[in-house]
């Protein structure tokens, strides 16, 4: 079974996606916390990101050590007993990570056939989970599958419900 998604953006009537682009809220609510409460409240232990955006919680921009021996392409799980995912789609390998969580959420990143030896190495290291989705792109089907086929999620919302009537 393929994980219940929820596609959850926050943007101005205009199309504004930065919260730092916004006019100005009233004074007892941020921005970001609107957002993160928002999200919380679908009670879904995953989040899902492009590489642009998980960039914000990568950990800079470093040399790769060169890997000491070839590393097989095939999926990675790092941690097959996390509770609680930051997934990020990363086809060409430029995310950095030094730590294998973003504020307790373990990162799985989604790449593609064509990131390198040494960032696969790279990532097995810091002890970060990756599946390989694509080609030259990450396929968001493929991903699915593959996240549903390795992990557990937990939720409140039910399947079982019509659309109209679930929880969340």
């Amino acid at each position: 079974m393929k994980p219940y998604v929820i596609c959850h953006m926050c943007t101005t009537i205009d199309g504004r996606i930065l919260a730092s682009r916004w006019a100005n809220l009233p004074a007892t609510v941020r921005s970001g916390k609107l957002f993160e409460t928002t999200a919380a409240s679908f009670g879904i232990g995953a989040w899902l990101v492009g590489t642009t955006t998980m960039k914000e919680f990568a950990d800079g921009n470093f040399k790769l050590k060169p890997a000491k021996q070839q590393i097989e392409r095939t999926d990675h799980v790092a941690n097959s007993k996390a509770k609680s995912f930051a997934i990020g789609a990363d086809a060409k390998g430029v995310l950095r990570y030094k730590r294998n969580d973003v504020d307790g959420d373990h990162v799985v990143l989604l790449v593609s056939q064509l990131v390198s030896n040494d960032y696969l190495a790279h990532l097995r290291a810091a002890g970060v989970s990756y599946l390989f989705c694509g080609r030259d792109h990450v396929d968001v089907r493929v991903a699915l599958n593959k996240i549903a086929g390795v992990w557990v999620f937990e939720s409140s919302c039910s399947r079982e419900e019509e659309p109209s009537t679930a929880p969340c």
